[in-house]
Formats: structure tokens, C-alpha cells, sequence
């Protein structure tokens, strides 16, 4: 199953609307993935900021789909399905990390940067990109594409030298590669745009 699919599936529900979003979805993989420990609901709640229904819902549907397994009362850990179902996100996000303040970042001083592989051929000026962050709350979005060798902001200009060794030294970066970077108050509201920017990449439904 593609990822988007994956990702409409969790949201799927016959009766009533999901109250979250392909990112929170995406989010609480990735945060699975981290641990190597029973995530529980207390830890999803106070790290990721989900209300208690959205965590009910998301894990019931992630159990569903054989991503997750509980462990007694301690919480969930991904399956074996999961752990591929990681993998297959990862040939598309390769990494994602905090970033140190830089005159690539717009606003705030908590930054988040997200690598994609293999997908500089999707982005025209990377408008898309930054209004898909800022609609959750980021204060905007920087993308930038690995063409020819050269990393670009697209439609405004190459990398300067000192900009340039900041990406490469934060990411391994390869040619066709976007890397995205978010800024927000809030560094969980970095992460989730930087998500939401992605998603936009991977699977351009996903609302």
C-alpha cells in the first residue's frame, strides 16, 4: 500500500469525520519509530499535544491496520508491518531534524528541517510548500532543491557559501533532493508543518 493510501485509510471511518489530519498521522509513526519502548497515551498527549480522542481513534485504527500491538499496559509498539511501513516512509523522508538559526529560517527561532528524496522535480516555487506550513500554524516555510549539484531556492537564488555548508553539514544531501525548513513558536508546530509541507510532496490529496 502507497503511503498516501495508507494514510486515507487510518483517516477512513464509515460514521463520522476524522478530528485529525495526515499529519498527525504521519507524526505519531515517526514518533513510534523513536522509541523503543511501549508508546502510551500519556507520552502521545503531552509530547504530540493530541487530545485524548484523537489518540483513542489513532491508535485504534493504527491496531486495526496491524501497525501497532499493545504491550499488556504499557502501551504500543509498531508490528513488523509498522516497522516496513517506516522503511517505506523513510525512501521518501530521509531525515528530519531541529535546525540552528540561520538566515534560511523565517521567524522564529525554532526551526525544523525535513529532507525528501528525489522530489525537486515536483516543486515549482515552493509557494505550496509554505502555505501548507503556515496553514498549521507555522510562520513559514523556506524550500530548497538540490539541482545540478547546486542547492536552490526556487525562482529566488543559489545558496550562499555559509548557507550551503549548514544544509550539507544538517542533511546528506543528494541531487533531486527538497529540503524544507519551518519556523514557529512552538518547535512541535515547526515539525508539524515541515510535515505538512512533505506530505504535499508525497501525496498531494492529503488535506
Amino acid at each position: 500500500m502507497k503511503i498516501g493510501e495508507l494514510l486515507e485509510a487510518i483517516k477512513e471511518s464509515p460514521t463520522i469525520s476524522p478530528s485529525f489530519n495526515s499529519y498527525d498521522v504521519l507524526m505519531v509513526l515517526l514518533f513510534f519509530s523513536e522509541k523503543k519502548y511501549p508508546v502510551g497515551r500519556y507520552a502521545l498527549r503531552e509530547q504530540l499535544k493530541l487530545g485524548p480522542g484523537v489518540i483513542r481513534t489513532l491508535l485504534r485504527r493504527l491496531a486495526q491496520l496491524n501497525l501497532i500491538t499493545p504491550v499488556g499496559k504499557k502501551g504500543h509498539v509498531l508490528t513488523a508491518e509498522g516497522e516496513e511501513t517506516i522503511k517505506e516512509i523513510r525512501k521518501l523522508i530521509a531525515e528530519e531534524k531541529r535546525l540552528q538559526e540561520s538566515d534560511l529560517v523565517i521567524g522564529r527561532e525554532n526551526s525544523y528541517g525535513i529532507r525528501l528524496i528525489n522530489t525537486a522535480n515536483k516543486i515549482s516555487d515552493g509557494l505550496v510548500e509554505r502555505d501548507k506550513a503556515i496553514q498549521v500554524g507555522a510562520d513559514g516555510a523556506t524550500t530548497i532543491i538540490c539541482k545540478r549539484g547546486k542547492l536552490i531556492i526556487p525562482s529566488i537564488r543559489e545558496l550562499n557559501e555559509k548557507e550551503e555548508k549548514m544544509i550539507r553539514q544538517a542533511f546528506n544531501v543528494h541531487e533531486g533532493d527538497t529540503i524544507i525548513i519551518t519556523s514557529a513558536d512552538d518547535d512541535l508546530i515547526a515539525w508539524k508543518g515541515a510535515l505538512a509541507a512533505a506530505l504535499n510532496l508525497i501525496t498531494p490529496q492529503s488535506e
